[in-house]
């Protein structure tokens, strides 16, 4: 999404997700629109703006590192639990 600012549509607050967005082979759907909330809208204009996001897996490598720097236990903290904070 971060490639494709464009996938947003601000005048019907939605983001539309094109045939090419999908990545699954035996797909019904093929092309969806996702309606989103204004708390998310407010945030895709800083979400656009700034660098892209990391990797999922460069992510839990961060993660691993700042916990063992900090004596937290690495088993417990991967990328998906911070997803849900």
């Amino acid at each position: 999404m971060h490639n494709n600012p464009d996938w947003w549509m601000k005048v019907r607050k939605t983001i539309h997700l094109p045939e090419e967005a999908q990545q699954k082979q035996k797909r019904k759907q093929l092309e969806r629109y996702i309606p989103i909330s204004p708390r998310i809208e407010s945030s895709l204009p800083y979400f656009f703006s700034n660098q892209k996001p990391p990797t999922p897996q460069t992510w839990n490598e961060n993660i691993r590192r700042w916990a063992e720097k900090s004596g937290f236990d690495q088993v417990v903290l991967v990328q998906k639990l911070l997803e849900k904070v």
